[in-house]
Order: C-alpha cells, then sequence, then structure tokens
C-alpha cells in the first residue's frame, strides 16, 4: 500500500512549530491540537487509528524557567496517534518540529514508531475513553 499521501499529511502537521497556548481558548501546535488534526485527516484516508494518551514528564531539555510555568498540581500528559498496519498499532508522533532536534528533542519521521517524549505510563483505550468524557465542552 502506498502511503506517500499519509506521510505528506504527517510532515505538514509535524512541520509546525512546538507551542503550548498560554490564551483560554486559543488553540496552538502542542500535541493535543496535532494529535487531533492528525487524527481527523488520516482517517479520512481511511486508516484505522486511536489517540493516545500517556504521563510524562518535562526533562532537563527544557529550561527550569518553563518548567516552573507548569503548575505542579496538573499531571503531565501528552498525546499521540497511534496507526494500525497489518494488525499491528504503530506510534505516529507529530509533536515536535525538525529544528527542535538541534536541542535534543525526539523529531519523528514517518515510520519512526516512537513518541517525542518519554512515557511513563500509558493508558489503556478504556481510560481515554473517560478522559474523553471529562473533556468535552457542552
Amino acid at each position: 500500500m502506498n502511503h506517500s499521501a499519509a506521510k505528506a499529511i504527517f510532515e505538514d502537521i509535524r512541520n509546525r512549530p512546538y507551542g503550548w497556548s498560554t490564551v483560554p481558548g486559543v488553540s496552538a501546535n502542542s500535541c493535543y491540537f496535532k494529535c487531533i488534526e492528525l487524527l481527523q485527516r488520516l482517517g479520512g484516508l481511511g486508516y484505522a487509528l486511536r489517540g493516545r494518551i500517556g504521563d510524562t514528564y518535562l526533562d532537563d531539555k527544557i529550561p527550569i524557567e518553563i518548567r516552573r510555568l507548569y503548575p505542579s498540581e496538573f499531571p503531565l500528559m501528552h498525546l499521540w496517534v497511534e496507526l494500525q498496519l497489518d494488525n499491528q498499532w504503530y506510534a505516529l508522533d507529530t509533536s515536535y518540529d525538525p529544528p527542535l532536534s538541534k536541542a535534543g528533542f525526539i523529531v519523528n519521521e514517518w515510520g519512526s514508531n516512537q513518541t517525542c517524549f518519554d512515557i511513563t505510563r500509558k493508558y489503556s483505550q478504556e481510560e481515554v475513553i473517560s478522559y474523553q468524557k471529562e473533556w468535552a465542552d457542552p
């Protein structure tokens, strides 16, 4: 199967500069928004996909001044996509953009099959569905 269209979508989303929004209601190119768009666009091509959530941490590559901004009362979670091919699931993580590799961040290629963040706990699909219900905004 030719995956060139899916690879182009992956690269388009990955190449956008990573960022967090500091304004409520304003999106940014964080793992969450990149993951959602990748799910939508690859789903439109007919791929079997699932969104994944895992616990992570801010490592020393991120300056301490920035790490201190993250509220300690909130768990730090990471979102990425898994794609099913030949009855196996593969990680697709578009979080970090190519220039960040110079600072030691993991920047994925199509087929890397890894996340951009170290995952300390991967949530089950049942837990992911439960979180989706919590995040729903009527």
